[in-house]
């Protein structure tokens, strides 16, 4: 049973008992653009090739995802670098209930996170077909996210949600897109373009 509430223009999913959920995180490189020079919250970073690092480090920003058999998503920003347990469990609380089942790659986060939900855990190889339905929708969200040559992370939150309303119209179920249509249809700015602006930083 999927429960859905409307929260910030989207959707709150709550899987309970019955439901089946992949989850798996995803990385964008942690991004100050859109700052004015001495606005930035940071040094600019160096280009070139000392510059580069490999692995997960602190300019990876991590986003947990998670799909139904349904195919509806969801998608969360949550911190820079690889996720951790206090981290994971900020985001699945809520959204998987007990009596899930939630199928996840070998990653350390999941088992104790999940554990405490109450729900049950699956574990596979990263490459398995067990989890191809969050691998397809990776693969969908780096599309999409290519054409904009790089997100602000302060406005990366935003992005996603985009992302998701168009998932919802080309392969939600019914339900979902009826859920999205009315809230364009009856929804109300709570944004002015200068509190986007000056939004801050989500990590």
């Amino acid at each position: 049973m999927l429960l859905h509430t409307p929260v910030f223009g989207f959707l709150l999913l709550h899987h309970v008992a019955g439901d089946r959920v992949e989850i798996d995180e995803t990385y964008f490189r942690d991004s100050n653009k859109g700052y004015r020079k001495g606005t930035m919250p940071r040094p600019a970073r160096k280009s070139g090739r000392k510059a580069a690092k490999r692995g997960l480090s602190k300019q990876q920003v991590c986003v947990v995802t998670g799909i139904d058999d349904t195919g509806t998503s969801f998608l969360v920003v949550s911190g820079r670098g690889m996720l951790g347990k206090e981290r994971a469990y900020k985001v699945l609380n809520g959204r998987i209930g007990k009596g899930a089942l939630v199928v996840t790659d070998k990653a350390g986060a999941y088992p104790t996170v999940i554990d405490r939900l109450g729900a049950a855990l699956e574990r596979t190889d990263a490459a398995g077909h067990a989890i191809n339905r969050i691998n397809s929708l990776h693969a969908r969200l780096k599309d999409f996210m290519h054409g904009f040559k790089g997100v602000s992370t302060k406005h990366l939150q935003s992005y996603l949600a985009w992302f998701q309303w168009t998932e919802a119209f080309k392969s939600g179920p019914a339900e979902q897109r009826g859920t999205v249509g009315r809230q364009i249809r009856n929804g109300v700015y709570r944004l002015t373009r200068s509190m986007y602006v000056r939004m801050p930083m989500p990590v």
